[in-house]
C-alpha cells in the first residue's frame, strides 16, 4: 500500500511539470502472480487519486503495460486514459513457465516502443518495473548499457517496485536463528 502511494505521489509530481506517459513493466514470473493481484487490487484506488488531481485531467496522463518473461510484450494497443482498458491490459499479463526473466531487454524494449509516442506529444515518460527478482544474468549484462542509454535518451526514471529484488547482487543476506 506505502509503494502503491509513493507511486501516485511520483506520478503526481511529474504531471504537476506536465503530461506523463507512465509505462508498467510486469515480470510475468510465477512467483509474481501473487503481488501482481495485490497490485490489480489497488490500481483503481490509484487511478481515482489520480483522477480527482486537476493536472491529470483529460488526456495529461496516459498509460501503457507490457510485460516480460522470456520475451516482452505489449498489452495495450496504444497508451490510454481509459482506466477500464488499464486494469484489463493488467489482466492480460501472462504468467511465463519458462524461467527466463529478460529484464533489461525488456525495459529497453518498453521505453524504446513508447519514446516516439511520448516525444511527439509532448510527454514526459517514466516506467514502473514490477518484479521480485533481478533478472536473467547474462540477458542483463547484454542489454544493460543500451537500456541506460535508451532511459537517459528518452529522460526516463526507472521506479521499481519489488519486495525481495536484491539489485543484482548474487547474494542476499539473512539473519537465521533456530
Amino acid at each position: 500500500a506505502d509503494a502503491m502511494d509513493r507511486m501516485t505521489a511520483e506520478i503526481l509530481g511529474r504531471l504537476a511539470k506536465g503530461k506523463v506517459l507512465v509505462i508498467w513493466c510486469f515480470d510475468q514470473s510465477e512467483s509474481m502472480l501473487d503481488d501482481r493481484q495485490e497490485i490489480m487490487a489497488r490500481i483503481d484506488r490509484v487511478y481515482q487519486e489520480l483522477g480527482i488531481a486537476k493536472s491529470a485531467q483529460g488526456d495529461a496522463l496516459l498509460t501503457a503495460v507490457t510485460s516480460y518473461g522470456a520475451k516482452a510484450m505489449t498489452h495495450t494497443k496504444k497508451p490510454t486514459a481509459n482506466v477500464d482498458e488499464i486494469v484489463e491490459a493488467m489482466n492480460a499479463v501472462p504468467t511465463d513457465p519458462s524461467g527466463f526473466e529478460m529484464q533489461c531487454q525488456a525495459v529497453g524494449y518498453a521505453i524504446a516502443s513508447h519514446h516516439g509516442f511520448a516525444a511527439q506529444g509532448g510527454r514526459q515518460i517514466m516506467l514502473i518495473l514490477v518484479t521480485d527478482e533481478s533478472g536473467d544474468p547474462a540477458s542483463n549484462n547484454q542489454y544493460l548499457e543500451a537500456t541506460i542509454a535508451e532511459a537517459k535518451s528518452s529522460r526516463c526514471p526507472i521506479y521499481v517496485l519489488g519486495r525481495e529484488s536484491v539489485f543484482g547482487y548474487p547474494y542476499a543476506m539473512m539473519n537465521w536463528v533456530d
